[in-house]
């Protein structure tokens, strides 16, 4: 039973032989005795009673929550690139960020981590291997991709007018399909060397770039050539 209860049965008791109004004079003596709940003063109680973090303990909440979001990370990446194939060895979280190592033994496998972790043109090259960084649901990604270097040594070899563009060689010889399944050929290039194709049906020339960016990734389709030569 709540103690306060008898306290507040003699404030009613008496309060209920005075004379005028006698509601309200039980009401505040109920609120003089500390009987009665003000949800104002309630609350600002609670938030003064609530802990106050230093700007250090903040600082390592917000480091273990980092952490935990690239263990998670590392979790999603293992099972979306299955190693047979995508050539992941290892995808690790170290810290708040995460290394992924793969063994690239065929064209596209580099390209797609460049689009997925959205590395930058700015990827470290090595004789034996291309290191690339970039992030993913706000976490930072290292990526090493063993024998890349020497697969696009291949495709840039069997291409017979290869261009390079966000880690993918095209080869402007061949026609490519947009995810919308248009097909697009080289129709000149620009006075910066960027390649502009058109459409099949279409007059319209558009910079590469641009295609891979509202309807890329570009895919070659090896049995249709190039309507068109560059300038």
């Amino acid at each position: 039973m709540n103690k306060n209860l008898p306290h507040a049965e003699r404030i009613i008791r008496d309060g209920l032989t005075a004379q005028g109004d006698v509601a309200r004079l039980i009401a505040h003596a109920l609120n003089g005795a500390g009987l009665l709940i003000d949800p104002e003063g309630s609350y600002r109680a609670d938030v003064a009673d609530a802990p106050v973090l230093s700007e250090l303990e903040q600082q390592a909440l917000a480091w273990d929550a980092a952490c935990d979001r690239a263990r998670d990370l590392a979790e999603d990446i293992r099972a979306k690139f299955a190693a047979e194939l995508h050539g992941l060895q290892s995808a690790l979280a170290d810290s708040d960020r995460v290394r992924v190592v793969l063994a690239v033994t065929r064209p596209g496998q580099w390209s797609a981590m460049v689009r997925y972790f959205s590395i930058t043109e700015q990827a470290e090259q090595l004789e034996y291997a291309y290191i690339g960084y970039g992030h993913r649901n706000g976490v930072a990604v290292s990526v090493v991709a063993y024998d890349a270097p020497q697969v696009d040594a291949c495709t840039l070899a069997a291409a017979a007018m290869p261009y390079r563009f966000g880690g993918v060689i095209y080869d402007l010889a061949l026609a490519h399909r947009d995810i919308n399944g248009d097909t697009w050929t080289l129709h000149s290039q620009s006075d910066d060397e960027t390649p502009l194709l058109v459409r099949n049906g279409s007059a319209e020339p558009f910079p590469l770039p641009t295609l891979v960016e509202y309807v890329g990734p570009l895919t070659q389709v090896p049995s249709a050539t190039a309507g068109g030569a560059a300038a």
